[in-house]
């Protein structure tokens, strides 16, 4: 048994791959993954859009949604999966990301670690084994990656109680335990559901070993189809009302919104400050 076949039956009894996808052929995350990993692997789709996407990917795997299939957005598909996919693990990618590994511990220069070999051609299979036994050591609710851009900051392997977005692994049973939803609100739907578990004592890790990065130019479909100036505004209002100790809303620039006012609003969240007010004396959990 080779060792890409030795890490794939360690963790395919546990873990699913879900990329959720809305009206776009290319697939670009599935592409960078091997093919031990696509076996575990599942493209979360309408019927429109699988008839699509399967004649270019002939031998990929789908999910059919309901969400997907009403355009209710990415919060509702995200919770369509918690409570359909029955794996310990799941791991959600956004379908429009590359991967990248550092060169070795003492150097943070990153090199493409996609299907091809780039040191023995299984890079993608090492990432989600990295992520999926860091889970296990500390029972963390969720396993996210760092993005590229940023990613020199950081110096250690992993760090704890931080931004997760786009690309993550999440401890179903903790999910289901304490009843989190994606589907409470439509745009940043995972900082909602990340920031209750985070307030009521449970840890995250973002991974910076490996790291995911995007195309510079936006693509249609996908978030695009119903994200924009006001609904975003509207999301960042209601972080804001249900978590006002740890989140700041802030206006960026934006190039690729095609807003004609040139900014957004966003938020800026002390996601170490929420894990540590579970433990504060005398806080009353309103979450």
């Amino acid at each position: 048994m080779t060792e890409r076949q030795e890490i794939l039956n360690r963790i395919k009894e546990e873990v699913t791959i879900c990329i959720p996808t809305y009206k776009r052929e290319k697939q670009i995350t599935y592409e960078s993954l091997c093919d031990e990993l696509k076996e575990i692997t599942y493209l979360v789709v309408s019927s429109e859009d699988k008839l699509k996407i399967e004649k270019r990917y002939p031998k990929a795997k789908f999910l059919l949604s309901y969400s997907q299939e009403q355009g209710l957005g990415l919060g509702k598909t995200r919770e369509w999966i918690m409570d359909t996919v029955d794996s310990k693990y799941i791991i959600m990618f956004d379908d429009n990301m590359m991967f990248y590994k550092r060169v070795s511990d003492n150097d943070w220069h990153l090199k493409y670690a996609d299907n091809l070999d780039i040191f023995d051609g299984n890079q993608t299979l090492q990432m989600v084994d990295y992520m999926v036994q860091l889970a296990k050591k500390e029972n963390y609710f969720g396993i996210g990656l760092s993005s590229r851009q940023g990613n020199n900051n950081v110096t250690g392997d992993y760090t704890e109680n931080s931004r997760m977005f786009a690309s993550f692994l999440l401890n179903r049973e903790i999910f289901m335990k304490e009843s989190i939803k994606f589907g409470d609100i439509k745009i940043m739907e995972d900082f909602g559901a990340f920031l209750k578990l985070l307030t009521r004592g449970y840890k995250n890790a973002v991974v910076y070993k490996y790291c995911f990065g995007k195309p510079s130019a936006s693509m249609p479909g996908g978030c695009s189809a119903y994200r924009n100036f006001d609904t975003q505004k509207e999301a960042c209002y209601i972080l804001k009302d249900l978590f006002p100790e740890f989140v700041s809303i802030v206006k960026k620039k934006t190039k690729n919104w095609g807003d004609e006012l040139n900014f957004r609003y966003d938020v800026r969240i002390s996601w170490k400050k929420a894990y540590d007010s579970h433990f504060l004396p005398k806080r009353r959990n309103l979450f």
